[in-house]
């Protein structure tokens, strides 16, 4: 059976001091794996020496988030029978070489994982690093590779190199998994051997998830499905949860880091009470204590304890937060290197496999409910796993339906489910209520939308949530809010009203969030959601005002500058609106941001004309205007005649 196979790193050609290659032999979330030297001659080499001839199915390779190589080529070595191990006389084979993305789209956040599944035989795996991606981050061009897991078989000296010719030379078709096909299949590996449940789960629950993992296959040799399905069913729930508990990890350490002790005591409290809770609710203990379990001939199921809170952690206030631990990888990207052998007719004398047929007992189907979700909206709420695990799969399918009714009732178990959101369980997740309100807030309805924002307006004032949650909520959500700006005037209206509310909340009070999100860049080429943004911004300023807390002279004009020259009228007037006001309050350093004043300009340009005259009242200089109009003037005095 393919397993975990456990290498050490026999040669580097060189490394960071504090980034040893040795690293790369554990695995664990406080890895933090192999970085070359700085500024470092490419490639970069590194031979990883498995315990004997090993045969390899999959290799994966997790790179580092913002040290990334431009693409790692692999290759394979032996040794000749008889003589001493060594890589310096091994024979290495190119097997291919996989390639890594920039990784700009996630702003150096996330750690992109390849798995390259394999079928060769070997001693020695080398790993042959080209040249760095640029970017600001990675300043003495290094590369990294925060860790290396290799899956594969060990194997046997009396088998022949070519496992094709045997199963063929001795009709052996049909046992052979090579030639069946069956080596890749997902029941051929184990949970437990992925890369991610070494670098992301919480050590003491992938213990107890190894622990039940041999039980169950245990119980499966035994023919007890019964208690291999409850053992199922935890192994699922811990490893959710284990992932949960392994970011608490990395949040601990960082406040360790920071020597914020009071926030790392209050994360291992936290910590401790998740793994309390979901051991007594799934009954660990006496899943573990196989002989006191029921036989399958008596049907049992698995009882679980019912929900018990966890007691609030009264913890200080929290620092500013360090950087989030990078996320664990979303993109797998699976190449293969050796054409899969296609079962053939040898020996069997012309005569067609006979295939076994098996009566199998039909489950009853769920009954369907015809006024659920479409099959659809099922499989697009599937992608939102996160989602669905802390709202369940009938309410986030219930968001992507065509049907208000269903849209709408979808939303009002989102809003039961808010009113009684515990932040200390172990299905509680910020990442959850991002990707409902990302749908919800794309509704078309005007009554779906605003019991949108009145959930979204509810979370945020209550104060269920923690303040750095609160603003990652916002960060990511909001600016989907912004790209409505030019709806109609009644959800335009809705949307103004949440963020002028949303600026009197305890959390975004003194923050910056709320005006970061509303000058950042607009790429929307529609005239309305330009004009809906900038009138957006003016009333923020109103309530608001410019100073460092809130806006900064910069972040303003640099945003409506580029609107004074627009094509669009409304989007012109509101942006004079906003330079006036900014004027007003901060004086001649908005000029720079504006060209030159000059009389040739006043003549030739009215905007620029029109703009500084107001400078000059403000300033209560006189204001000379000439009896005769200019060109554009009689134009547009032209213009409104004809009207």
């Amino acid at each position: 059976m393919t397993q975990k196979i456990k290498f050490q790193v026999v040669y580097a050609t060189g490394s960071d001091d504090e980034y040893s290659s040795s690293s790369l032999e554990n695995h664990g979330t406080s890895v933090k794996g192999w970085r070359s030297e700085r500024f470092c001659v490419f490639p970069q080499e590194l031979v990883l020496q498995l315990p004997s001839t090993i045969r390899v199915r999959k290799l994966q390779i997790l790179s580092h988030q913002y040290l990334i190589a431009r693409k790692i080529e692999l290759y394979i070595g032996t040794c000749r029978p008889g003589n001493v191990p060594s890589y310096q006389s091994a024979s290495f084979s190119r097997l291919g070489y996989i390639s890594f993305d920039a990784n700009e789209k996630t702003s150096f956040k996330a750690r992109e994982l390849k798995s390259v599944h394999l079928d060769c035989e070997g001693v020695y795996v080398k790993l042959v690093c080209q040249k760095n991606h640029v970017n600001k981050l990675n300043i003495f061009n290094q590369v990294g590779v925060v860790a290396v897991n290799i899956l594969g078989e060990f194997s046997s000296h009396d088998k022949p190199q070519s496992y094709r010719d045997v199963a063929l030379s001795n009709n052996e078709i049909g046992s052979d998994p090579v030639v069946m096909g069956r080596i890749n299949r997902p029941e051929h590996m184990s949970l437990i051997d992925d890369i991610t449940f070494g670098m992301y789960q919480d050590p003491e629950v992938a213990k107890v998830i190894q622990q039940l993992e041999r039980k169950k296959h245990i119980a499966i040799e035994e023919e007890r499905y019964e208690y291999a399905k409850r053992l199922k069913q935890a192994i699922g729930d811990l490893y959710k949860v284990g992932e949960k508990l392994g970011r608490i990890e990395q949040e601990k350490k960082s406040a360790v880091a920071e020597e914020n002790y009071d926030l790392a005591q209050a994360k291992k409290i936290q910590a401790n009470e998740i793994r309390v809770v979901i051991f007594e609710q799934l009954n660990i203990q006496s899943l573990l204590q196989a002989d006191r379990l029921p036989t399958d001939d008596t049907p049992a199921v698995l009882v679980r304890s019912p929900p018990r809170q966890l007691p609030a952690l009264t913890a200080p206030a929290p620092a500013p937060a360090a950087p989030p631990p990078p996320a664990p990888p979303s993109l797998q990207a699976e190449m293969d290197l050796n054409e899969r052998p296609i079962p053939t007719l040898a020996n069997n004398n012309g005569k067609p496999p006979v295939e076994e047929v098996v009566e199998e007992e039909e489950e009853a189907a769920p009954p369907v409910d015809p006024d659920g979700p479409d099959e659809y909206s099922v499989k697009q709420a599937n992608e939102l796993t996160q989602a669905v695990d802390m709202f369940g799969l009938p309410t986030v399918a219930c968001l992507f339906c065509k049907q208000f009714a269903l849209r709408e009732r979808g939303l009002n178990d989102v809003s039961m489910a808010l009113q009684e959101l515990d932040t200390t369980s172990p299905m509680y997740s910020v990442r959850a209520l991002i990707q409902i309100f990302k749908q919800a807030f794309t509704d078309a309805v005007y009554n779906t939308f605003s019991l949108t924002l009145d959930n979204f307006k509810y979370l945020i004032q209550t104060e269920k949530l923690s303040r750095s949650h609160t603003l990652e909520l916002c960060s990511l959500t909001l600016p989907v809010l912004l790209k409505r700006a030019g709806d109609n005037p009644r959800n335009r209206s809705a949307i103004e009203s949440l963020f002028l509310e949303l600026c009197d909340t305890t959390h975004l009070a003194n923050s910056t969030c709320i005006p970061n999100i509303s000058v950042s860049p607009c790429k929307e080429k529609n005239p309305k959601v330009l004009t809906g943004r900038l009138v957006l911004l003016e009333h923020l300023l109103e309530k608001l005002g410019v100073d460092n807390n809130t806006y900064t002279i910069d972040q303003v004009m640099k945003f409506t500058t580029p609107a004074l020259t627009h094509t669009a009228r409304d989007v012109r007037d509101t942006a004079i609106r906003i330079t006036l006001f900014m004027y007003r309050n901060c004086g001649d350093p908005v000029r720079k941001y504006l060209p030159q004043d000059e009389t040739i300009l006043r003549k030739k340009q009215l905007i620029w004309k029109k703009i500084f005259e107001s400078f000059d009242e403000i300033d209560g200089k006189p204001v000379y205007k000439s009896s005769e109009p200019s060109a554009e003037e009689r134009k547009a005095q032209q213009v409104a005649a004809l009207k």
